[in-house]
């Protein structure tokens, strides 16, 4: 039985062809079933630093043939992403976690993505 999140995943993913960045702080959610499937659709996660990064990431580590990447901010997270993705891959930016601290709000977060993507065209 597929979740939403796996249907999203899904729908996005073609041959493991995403690099999700994600991370924050920590909302005491259950991520142990996403972390299960994230490895049928994404190639590598980028964390962010948090709390909820700095709980979700030994999972992630011993997921056998899976990279994790912490990074210091959203523009280095860009920066390791574009390292890594080839023609047809995806750079999604699905947190997941409180963005405390880096981002005013979720509109906010959103606007930082869009302006650091411009500037690293």
């Amino acid at each position: 039985m597929c979740t939403n999140r796996e249907r999203e995943l899904k729908a996005l993913s073609k041959n493991k062809n995403l690099v999700l960045i994600m991370g924050g702080a920590d909302k005491k959610l259950n991520f142990t079933n996403v972390l299960k499937i994230l490895p049928r659709y994404a190639k590598t996660i980028i964390l962010l630093p948090g709390t909820g990064s700095n709980a979700v990431r030994p999972a992630i580590e011993k997921i056998k043939n899976f990279k994790v990447q912490g990074v210091s901010n959203l523009k280095t997270a860009l920066i390791a992403s574009l390292k890594i993705v080839k023609r047809g891959d995806l750079i999604v930016f699905s947190p997941g976690f409180a963005s405390f601290g880096m981002f005013k709000n979720e509109f906010d977060r959103g606007e930082q993505f869009v302006r650091a993507v411009r500037t690293l065209r």
